[in-house]
């Protein structure tokens, strides 16, 4: 996985300029492409060459890589407003990076600090094999659900950096009540059809009757989720589209560290349950599962 570091890099960095430089086809194309690209390659590892946990890391890499290649392209063309250089690359850029970057590297040290807690209490206690299953799956659909969110947030920084630079608050104002409107219209919509439809997507994965119950639970705990997560991420990506970096790192320590280890600490003292953020921890009277309370049955 190592080896794709670079593509990855370098696409989250030129995948908004592409955006803006009226490139959203190619961006699309080149998704679809990875996706096919990435499954290609696991079945052919799986199938063919035999390479385990290494291939697919090399076949993920190379789908990224691919990716790239389909994106660069563009820059070079004489459609494109933008054009890259290395002569305007100065020590300074790499400390504005540093600092502008700062919400994204805090939020995922965030998360980074809460799985290790989490992973440590999972590992003290006995998990059952449906409960393990069950995590799972909600894992695959957490990730499906909640990029809703972070596209969302994306693109409104990168928007809201646009109308900032222009000292334009009133279309700053429009912008943020717009992106608020879209954003909790299009996540209601996502959240009530993973409720309503919670043990058909959990039924994709299994037909154990203790993991159904369970994967459903946790789909629709993260469907009631996904209302406040796309406010807070819509939030975080203004401030730190106008700069405002102390208040985006703060809101993601709160959300992503504080707010999950102080509902495990009350979860544990009212009910006896651990919980860590979208994760429950096993105690004598339930089982751990991604999402929130799952009593045993």
């Amino acid at each position: 996985y190592m080896i794709g570091i670079p593509a990855i890099t370098l696409i989250r960095i030129i995948g908004p300029v592409l955006v803006m430089d009226n490139g959203q086809k190619i961006f699309t194309v080149s998704s679809v492409v990875l996706c096919v690209t990435n499954i290609a390659g696991d079945l052919l590892n799986a199938c063919v060459f035999h390479g385990g946990v290494l291939g697919m890391g090399l076949a993920s890499s190379a789908a990224v890589f691919v990716q790239l290649l389909i994106i660069l392209p563009h820059f070079a063309g004489k459609s494109s407003f933008f054009r890259f250089s290395l002569k305007h690359i100065r020590p300074g850029c790499f400390r504005d990076l540093l600092k502008n970057g700062s919400p994204a590297f805090v939020k995922k040290m965030a998360v980074t600090l809460q799985a290790v807690l989490t992973n440590y209490l999972n590992l003290s206690i006995a998990l059952t094999a449906a409960a393990v299953a069950a995590k799972g799956i909600q894992g695959d659909y957490f990730q499906f659900l909640f990029s809703i969110t972070s596209g969302l947030g994306k693109t409104l920084i990168t928007m809201v950096g646009i109308y900032y630079s222009a000292n334009d608050l009133k279309g700053l104002k429009n912008l943020f009540s717009y992106s608020f409107r879209f954003g909790l219209l299009l996540s209601s919509a996502a959240a009530v059809i993973a409720f309503a439809a919670a043990p058909l997507l959990a039924g994709v994965y299994t037909d154990n009757p203790e993991t159904l119950s369970l994967a459903a639970f946790g789909i629709r705990s993260i469907a009631v989720a996904l209302l406040f997560d796309t406010c807070m991420t819509l939030v975080q990506s203004f401030f730190q589209g106008i700069g405002n970096l102390k208040h985006a790192n703060l809101l993601s320590i709160i959300e992503r560290f504080i707010i999950p280890e102080f509902k495990c600490e009350v979860a544990e003292d009212e009910a006896g349950y651990y919980i860590n953020d979208n994760t429950l921890i096993e105690t004598p009277e339930c089982e751990s599962i991604s999402g929130e309370f799952i009593p045993m049955s």
